[in-house]
């Protein structure tokens, strides 16, 4: 970890984006495991600027985009120095988020965990079962105005 100063404040989604709101601004689902309250998934880096492309238009004005490295690492932490955003303690991690030990070989619903702190869920993929670019990709974040 090393020190960085964000000093735009900043929104982000408390959960990845889901099939059925994908569905609903891009009018398709390219998802392998289909669920309306899954994750998306088995989209591109550029499949996601189109996506927010097209949300902006919806709004009438430019305020999502990917978030940056360290707003991606802030939120996860929610803001703390511990090394997850509940603390140190690894052991604690299958209350909080899917990977291979916990996930059945599955995509879960984004609402599955416990929602102590919302930063938690936008997060969870990247302690797994290679979910990380998945849900990475897919967040989005709203400039403060």
């Amino acid at each position: 970890m090393h020190k960085v100063n964000i000093i735009k404040p900043f929104y982000i989604g408390v959960f990845p984006v889901t099939q059925g709101e994908w569905k609903t601004v891009m009018g398709t689902n390219p998802s392998y495991l289909i669920g309306d309250n899954l994750p998306v998934e088995s989209v591109s880096w550029n499949d996601c600027q189109n996506f927010i492309s097209k949300l902006n238009i919806i709004e009438g004005k430019k305020i999502y985009r990917l978030p940056t490295e360290a707003e991606w690492e802030y939120a996860c932490r929610a803001g703390s120095q511990s090394k997850y955003f509940f603390g140190d303690d690894e052991s604690l991690l299958h209350e909080f988020a899917w990977f291979d030990e916990n996930s059945d070989d599955k995509t879960h619903s984004v609402w599955e965990r416990n929602q102590t702190n919302g930063a938690y869920m936008i997060c969870m993929g990247t302690y797994g079962n290679g979910a990380k670019m998945v849900i990475k990709k897919v967040i989005v974040i709203m400039n403060h105005i």
